[in-house]
């Protein structure tokens, strides 16, 4: 963003020509479903809104929209795309290509159908979107999501850990697709096939799975599924199993995949309570037992810890800390030991790394392998409480024990330390050094700091002595040449009979304590200001930030409706307060604030607030100029009110005058309504003016005579009527006052009267189609028809049918036109006509609508349109063809519901039987606006010879 050739930084909008809102639904477009079977079709609720709202809830009635947010839009296109997980690719499916949609206009909302060309739904997630256009031809898209599956496929197992050479126990259930219906779905199903994908690097390889529990069940049923040669392998980081089962309906032939997720390992890991308890001092070693067992039955096991460490994150890093560990003889720290065996339960001992625990809780975790090698990872490990031999904490205080925060930048820092053992009890030791680092306003940890090394004592204590029992304060010098302004840490190393630890994390403020000062130059005391801006400016002493409040006088808060006349306070605000030496009186209720970059205005009614640069403010001069446009006159009081980097305060105050009332002397400019330089056809003349301001009174003189007096209807407009004006040329004259009383002549208007003119409009009854409600036929003739009603004459009629103007022809006062080549659906027209002395009209839009014809297909086997008795073959043939009878557009043709062929009528296979069963052939005709859909089944039944 650039304001005022300055980069300030970043911004970011979306830009829409309207606004689209999709969500899945089911036929009636009453009820969310976005999942559904391969066979049914999909709907969208779309809304189409000038732009986005934001809905909000009244009397328990949700609101986002109302009537006039809504625009007339159509659909131009659709694209889907289906996530096929087998190739891990999306596949594409267009409009109309492989697509229909229904219906395509939106007249602000529609229930929208979509469809599958060929046949069922593929399945899969669908993601898309619908393009629309508006009448201006701008475009804009809404975005579509949505799963199409014949059944759902629900794994379960109650062991999520098993042996790595175990088989996997899971309970198999099938549903309808949707997620939110819990029934079993009853059918007759198999499992095709298993396999799980195994990732490396960048890519992956497939592992079917053959040896599981296969047989037909109903709805529901438990599925043994084992490891290829007794070993489920290393699986997915660390053992864990992500299997793929697909399951077949054996009637409709459909399938779907469930997925089934495991860990499968050579034994299980568990660790027990950390020797001596949670809390542990930082230097010494951690014993622990661990136990190793077999993950089906806990029996024990035996496993070879080879790795435990820890992610640390204290200081702000990442840093990855590995640790030696001793079982048993087994020792680590042993040249050629990298490993120790652990049978059943035994204990660990993990020695800690040289700079000792990290203080505070130390989470673990392990790695293992067994007698093949094969790595089991133990994710879940275990922790304890590092600690040093003290710890404690600092609170801000003066040397009296008082809080104190803030402190002069030559002045004795003083901080109170309290001390505690590991178990959190009041504690004695000696403070054996004490540092100091600046943190400055962005570093929090020791990472960034740098300590100093500071000479101290213990406040009260005598100066050889630094023991502390419980608490006490140290005092540190200020170094040479001071403190420097902003924050600084401290801690301080303590030693006694437990050992030796540091206190960390203590704070204190070096800040100036000099007050600034502040005075308002412009306004001065009680100046007055007319008009409608006024500027304001103050000075300081020091570079400071400032903001202003202004009130109307009696309610400026910092005067309490008090009448100051004394100097108990400010000099500045005694006079800003002195009702008795200026007579102040601000009743009407008006407040401003101004800072540097945001300003709000507030009357009891309206409050208006932005942001951007207001106040000139920062250094040591301070500006800005107040637009009073909505001013009520009366007495103002400001509170200037800044502050340094260090929070040191000064403010000012003065009280004004605002005069926004300025003598108005220029003269309204008139703008004459009526009557116009032209013809009237009536005796009854309105005489009605505008003036661009507030206005007293208007005359009118008409043809030069007496003045009327006009009829004011609000504070800009005034009108008169004149009934009984008599044909021939005719003029009026307008004079008009202003609520200031500046007077303005209008100039002379010319208009004519001629009541024998025509000036009705010709008007249309008995608007008529015949057939009125027709089937499509590509021969139909249609017959529109209207009556004309017109006393003068009749120029021309038209009808406007689907974006064309037809000229009509008469049979006396029936305008009559005769269109042929209608298609199938909804119709929009109209009349429009014109009479020989130009006036015109129309009718609204009227509906025509043209039904669907019925479309026919035949279906043959083998030249024979019936079913087929037994065929016995061997390897050869059949002719199978599909014609359409009755229709326009492609025909498809299915053998047992898989699609085998389409194209314009007539379309052929020569299919090959070679197994036994019962065979479907079906032709199937899609329909389209003309023509219903069609389809044929025949059957024949095959034994093969």
């Amino acid at each position: 963003m650039d304001v005022n050739n300055t980069e300030t930084g970043y911004a970011w909008f979306h830009t829409i020509a309207f606004y689209v809102d999709t969500q899945p639904t089911d036929s009636t477009g009453a009820n969310w479903k976005y999942s559904i079977k391969n066979n049914e079709q999909m709907y969208f609720n779309v809304s189409t809104i000038k732009g986005y709202k934001s809905g909000y809830w009244s009397s328990n009635t949700y609101t986002r929209y109302i009537e006039d947010d809504y625009i007339n839009t159509t659909i131009t296109d659709l694209v889907l795309r289906r996530w096929d997980s087998d190739t891990r690719e999306y596949i594409e499916y267009q409009y109309p290509e492989d697509l229909n949609v229904t219906s395509t206009a939106v007249n602000g909302n529609a229930l929208v159908n979509m469809t599958y060309i060929n046949g069922n739904w593929p399945s899969g997630y669908y993601n898309g979107e619908l393009i629309l256009n508006n009448s201006d031809g701008e475009t804009s898209r809404g975005w579509l999501w949505f799963q199409a599956r014949p059944f759902r496929v629900s794994l379960s197992t109650a062991t999520y850990e098993i042996d790595s050479d175990v088989c996997a126990n899971t309970t198999l259930d099938i549903y309808e697709p949707y997620w939110y219906e819990s029934t079993l779905l009853a059918g007759n199903y198999s499992i095709l096939d298993v396999y799980e994908d195994i990732w490396s690097g960048n890519g992956y390889s497939r592992i079917d799975y053959t040896n599981f529990t296969n047989s037909t069940f109903n709805a529901s049923t438990v599925v043994s599924l084992c490891p290829n040669d007794a070993n489920w392998g290393a699986g997915n980081w660390g053992g864990y199993h992500y299997l793929r089962v697909r399951v077949k309906d054996n009637v409709e032939n459909t399938t779907e995949t469930g997925w089934l997720s495991f860990r499968a390992v050579p034994f299980a890991v568990s660790w027990g309570s950390v020797s001596g308890g949670t809390n542990q001092l930082s230097g010494i070693d951690v014993n622990i037992s661990a136990s190793v067992t077999k993950a089906s039955d806990g029996t024990n096991n035996t496993g070879n810890l080879t790795r435990l460490f820890q992610w640390r994150w204290d200081n702000y890093r990442s840093t990855l800390e590995e640790y030696n560990f001793m079982v048993g003889d087994c020792d680590t720290r042993n040249a050629g030991e990298t490993s120790c065996e652990v049978n059943g339960t035994q204990t660990v001992t993990v020695f800690p790394p040289s700079g000792g625990w990290k203080l505070g809780y130390n989470y673990i975790q392990s790695e293992w392998k067994d007698s093949t090698g094969t790595a089991v990872k133990d994710w879940r490990g275990f922790n304890f409480n590092g600690q040093d031999a003290y710890n404690g904490y600092f609170t801000n205080s003066d040397e009296n024990g008082n809080w104190k925060y803030y402190f002069e930048m030559n002045e004795s820092l003083t901080t109170k330390l309290h001390l505690r053992d590991t178990s959190y009890n009041q504690a004695t030791a000696n403070v054996t050094g004490f540092e100091y680092a600046y943190s400055g306003t962005s570093c929090w940890s020791d990472s960034c700091r740098t300590y100093t090394t500071a000479t101290y004592s213990i406040v009260g204590n005598d100066a050889d002595n630094t023991t502390i029992s419980n608490s006490g304060v140290i005092s540190v010098t200020a170094p040479s040449g001071g403190w420097a302004r902003g924050r600084y840490s401290v801690r301080a190393t303590v030693t006694g009979t437990a050992g030796s630890a540091t206190i960390r994390n203590g704070q204190v403020q070096f800040k100036n304590f000099t007050k600034p000062t502040a005075n308002i130059t412009v306004p001065e005391m009680n100046e007055t200001f007319i008009g409608t801006s006024f500027p304001f400016s103050a000075t300081t002493s020091a570079d400071v930030e400032c903001y202003l409040y202004s009130q109307n006088f009696d309610d400026a808060w910092w005067c309490n409706g008090w009448n100051s006349s004394n100097g108990s306070i400010s000099s500045g605000l005694v006079d800003a307060c002195n009702t008795t030496k200026y007579g102040y009186n601000g009743s009407k209720y008006y407040t401003t604030y101004v800072s540097a970059t945001y300003k709000s205005d507030w009357n009891y009614t309206d409050y208006t607030w932005g942001t951007g640069s207001f106040l000139s403010t920062g250094g040591r001069t301070h500006t800005y100029t107040f637009d009073t446009t909505n001013w009520p006159t009366q007495h103002y009081s400001i509170r200037l009110y800044c502050y340094d980097e260090d929070y040191n305060s000064a403010e000012d105050f003065v009280t004004f005058l605002v005069n926004t009332t300025v003598n108005d002397t220029t003269p309204p400019a008139i703008t004459i309504n009526s009557p116009l330089n032209q013809t009237y056809s009536t005796t009854s003349i309105d005489f009605n003016v505008t003036l661009n301001e507030g206005g007293d009174s208007c005359l009118v003189s008409v043809d030069s005579g007496a003045n009327k007096t006009m009829t004011q209807k609000n504070s800009t407009a005034f009108g008169y009527t004149n009934a009984t004006m008599v044909d021939g040329s005719h003029n009026a004259l307008f004079n008009c006052n202003d609520t200031s009383s500046n007077m303005v002549n209008s100039s002379v208007v010319y208009f004519s009267i001629n009541t024998s003119i025509d000036d009705v409009s010709p008007t249309f009854s008995s608007l008529n189609v015949t057939p009125s409600s027709p089937t499509f036929n590509a021969t139909d003739v249609y017959f529109f028809n209207v009556t004309l009603t017109e006393a003068t004459g009749i120029d021309t009629v038209f009808i406007e049918f689907k974006g064309n103007n037809y000229t009509a022809f008469n049979t006396s006062s029936v305008y009559y036109y005769n269109l042929t080549g209608v298609g199938g659906g909804s119709h929009s027209y109209y009349w429009w006509a014109n009479d020989t002395s130009g006036n015109t009209n129309r009718t609204v839009n009227q509906e025509f609508n043209v039904s669907a014809a019925a479309g026919t297909i035949q279906t043959f086997i083998n030249n024979t349109r019936a079913n087929q008795s037994t065929l016995t073959v061997n390897g050869t043939y059949v002719w199978l063809n599909a014609t359409l009878m009755n229709g326009t557009g492609k025909i498809e043709l299915y053998f047992n519901s898989i699609f085998i062929n389409n194209g314009s009528s007539p379309i052929f296979n020569n299919t090959e039987f070679n197994i036994s069963g019962l065979f479907e052939v079906k032709g199937v005709y899609p329909g389209n606006e003309n023509y219903t859909t069609d389809n044929e089944s025949w059957y024949v039944n095959v034994s093969v010879g």
